[in-house]
């Protein structure tokens, strides 16, 4: 099962290969993503299978610059929406 949904991740994240920067202050990282501090102190968790590299590792309180798909990042309001 576990195999079934990597395989729908991994094409979701194909089909739909538009990335946006997101930079913020990594909180915390987990096996399931990372939890980025952004501006005014917004805390917004990044799933793994919404980012490019969901391999990269990174460390709490270091800056990073995330690419997330487009359409999570509009969806949580992390860029405006495009038109």
């Amino acid at each position: 099962m576990r195999h079934s949904h990597a395989r729908r991740v991994r094409q979701k994240v194909a089909e739909n290969a538009d990335f946006v920067r997101v930079v913020g202050m990594v909180h915390q990282q987990t096996s399931l993503g990372v939890f980025l501090e952004l501006a005014r102190q917004r805390l917004v968790f990044i799933p793994l299978n919404c980012m490019s590299s969901p391999w990269e590792k990174f460390q709490a309180g270091e800056p990073a610059t995330i690419l997330v798909l487009r359409n999570f990042a509009e969806e949580e309001r992390l860029v405006a929406h495009s038109t």
